[in-house]
């Protein structure tokens, strides 16, 4: 290799070094810009996809504002069972797939989901296919799950259910589909 080849493959390496850098930062830095904690600005943030009636011993504990996705994630006291409800204006992924490979990937990460019947439901007063599952985790822990796709008030939303098969509330969950307008 010659000193000039050499020298073009440094400088090449170092210029893509640091672009990898500044996109990380940027990454890191949006990601911090886009998370909502304030419970005021987390009302709104969940209003602007839906309303609804928070289910008995549940809190909405955070959301994220990224470009033209919102989502707000509703959990039980002992945090294990999670709601999630997200609204892109892209819909890029089914609710089927969000489950599936992004819900809480340190929890989740292992989870085999197995869709065991679909049901018909309304969701905002419109019809829409909501797909039951049930889950294993490695250590034999068994879980239950909702998806379904919905039309939020701002475009296409997903609505995805996670809890433990030990603490499943079949009637308190149908309550909090029943109460979203």
């Amino acid at each position: 290799m010659s000193r000039q080849t050499a020298i073009l493959l440094a400088i090449t390496s170092v210029l893509s070094l640091f672009f990898v850098i500044i996109c990380c930062v940027g990454v890191v830095f949006l990601g911090k810009q886009s998370m909502v904690i304030d419970p005021t600005e987390l009302a709104s943030t969940a209003s602007r996809i839906t309303d609804f009636d928070i289910p008995p011993g549940y809190s909405l504990i955070s959301g994220s504002q990224l470009f033209n996705s919102l989502s707000v994630r509703i959990v039980d006291k002992s945090g294990n069972s999670i709601i999630r409800i997200i609204q892109e204006k892209t819909n890029l992924s089914s609710p089927d797939t969000y489950l599936r490979q992004s819900i809480s990937p340190i929890s989740y990460r292992d989870m085999r989901w197995e869709a065991v019947e679909t049901r018909t439901i309304m969701v905002r007063g419109k019809s829409t296919t909501l797909t039951v599952y049930t889950g294993t985790k490695p250590d034999n822990t068994k879980y239950h799950a909702w998806a379904c796709a919905f039309d939020g008030k701002g475009g296409p939303a997903k609505l995805v259910i996670i809890a433990p098969e030990a603490i499943w509330d079949e009637a308190a969950m149908q309550a909090f589909v029943d109460s979203m307008h």
